[in-house]
């Protein structure tokens, strides 16, 4: 790689007649980018100055114009208001190069010869991809955001196992320069998740394919760690493959799919043939009656989010909580009797008020721990809940998430306001709400369709 190099240009562009800007113009890797000084000076003290660019001759008597020299060319010079010594401009320059030639970008340059970032900075974030992955899922979990962690972990482990695929990279020293993730390698990488995307769980078992979601979740996470790389100025903006006519990250397919009241109902009065059942089928109902509340935030609830004796909840959503966001709302769940009844038949023991409701989690816990905890509490809940449906003959895999597309919809089939289910959601936006809404039933949709057969007029006698 050629090291960068600096030199000293003076542009009449935009200036008025009979001056020149005084700029840094900066070389490397056949591209070359103007750097402003913030000085202006007379077109006969720059004649001055390209008159005697390489060296300043003995013959100048004049201290102003040996001064200006020293300013612009030397390494130092005294400054005309304060009378400090400073260092030369081109020397500045040379010097901002030096210290990041190893990582040199364009914007770097420009922080550094300015004075807006030290070279110890550049610890913070990676050119390398998987490195920025890996030291994202760092910071969110630093921050208890283990959720989040997981997510960028996730992302760079699927995108080593695809450099080491295409042989970019060995399995001994992973590495991915961010300068090579082009819109074609995105390409490449978006094809190879839609068919090898899902490692095996075991050995010998084959590659699977991801999901388009799996595949948008990764990539948000590889722009992102592309916009820190750009706003720390250790990569150039060109480099950036996410621009208008660059790689586009596909959106994730809405698949949510709500219930309709027959088959809510069955689930509400389904004999459950085990105890394990019976706890799933009542933190679904508990779920779907507790405006849709996320399983994660129901294992966090403790004795003390119910209020007025039993009238509400009230708790932070754990996606939010550990959030820069200024305007984290409390959320407010009625308490239904049904709703009561669960709590009662499956509450925690511990009645104090900082015991959790529901007796999975503990504070002795790790975070990660708890995290691991409420996957499984979730997957052994969508164990159930698939027998469930397969008993009661419904046309899809019933999941725990299917409880909230469900409130949505029964919300909106009653005629509740749309801003109304969007605050008992507790979303920002309408257009989040929209996307939970399921089809209606085949036979309120076939009575829409009906309208569009012309009826057969009746003659008249």
């Amino acid at each position: 790689m050629n090291e960068p190099k600096v030199s000293i240009f003076f542009d009449k562009r935009g200036i008025a007649a009979e001056s020149l800007s005084v700029k840094w113009c900066v070389f490397h890797e056949g591209k070359q980018r103007l750097f402003t000084t913030g000085i202006i000076l007379p077109q006969k003290d720059v004649e001055f100055l390209k008159n005697n660019r390489f060296e300043l001759s003995g013959r100048v008597r004049d201290e102003r114009l040996r001064n200006l020299w020293n300013k612009i060319y030397g390494a130092s010079y005294i400054d005309e208001t304060t009378d400090e010594e400073r260092p030369g401009y081109l020397y500045r320059g040379k010097v901002a190069v030096n210290k990041i030639k190893e990582y040199f970008t364009f914007e770097l340059f420009a922080k550094v010869v300015n004075g807006d970032y030290s070279p110890e900075q550049k610890t913070n974030y990676s050119t390398d991809l998987l490195q920025a992955l890996r030291d994202r899922a760092q910071r969110f979990a630093d921050q208890g955001d283990i959720s989040s962690g997981n997510i960028s972990k996730n992302a760079a482990r699927s995108l080593e196992r695809f450099v080491i695929y295409k042989k970019i990279t060995t399995e001994k020293a992973a590495k991915l320069p961010m300068q090579i993730v082009t819109k074609t390698f995105l390409r490449d990488y978006e094809k190879w998740m839609l068919k090898f995307g899902k490692a095996p769980k075991a050995k010998g078992k084959p590659e699977t394919p991801a999901s388009i979601t799996t595949v948008s979740i990764n990539l948000r996470n590889v722009r992102t760690a592309f916009n820190e790389a750009i706003d720390a100025g250790i990569l150039d903006r060109d480099l950036y493959p996410f621009s208008k006519r660059g790689y586009i990250i596909p959106a994730a397919k809405n698949t949510k799919k709500a219930l309709g009241q027959d088959a809510i109902s069955a689930i509400f009065h389904f004999e459950c043939k085990s105890e394990s059942q019976e706890m799933a089928r009542d933190l679904w109902v508990f779920s779907y009656l507790c405006n849709g509340m996320n399983f994660m935030d129901i294992c966090h609830l403790r004795r003390s989010s119910i209020k007025l004796g039993g009238a509400h909840l009230e708790f932070i959503r754990e996606k939010t909580k550990d959030s820069n966001r200024q305007d984290v709302k409390t959320v407010r769940v009625p308490l239904m009797p049904e709703s009561l009844q669960i709590i009662d038949r499956w509450g925690n023991n511990d009645q104090s008020p900082s015991a959790f409701l529901f007796p999975f989690l503990d504070d002795g816990m790790t975070l990660d721990r708890q995290m691991r905890t409420v996957k499984q509490v979730i997957w052994k809940t969508n164990k159930n809940l698939a027998k469930i449906s397969e008993a009661l003959g419904l046309d899809i895999k019933l999941r725990t998430y299917e409880a909230r597309h469900s409130f949505a919809t029964t919300l909106l089939r009653s005629g509740a306001p749309m801003a109304f289910i969007a605050g008992a959601m507790s979303h920002a936006s309408v257009t989040t709400t929209e996307k939970y809404f399921g089809s209606f039933e085949a036979e309120q949709t076939q009575v829409y369709m009906s309208a569009l057969i012309p009826r057969k007029q009746e003659s008249q006698d």
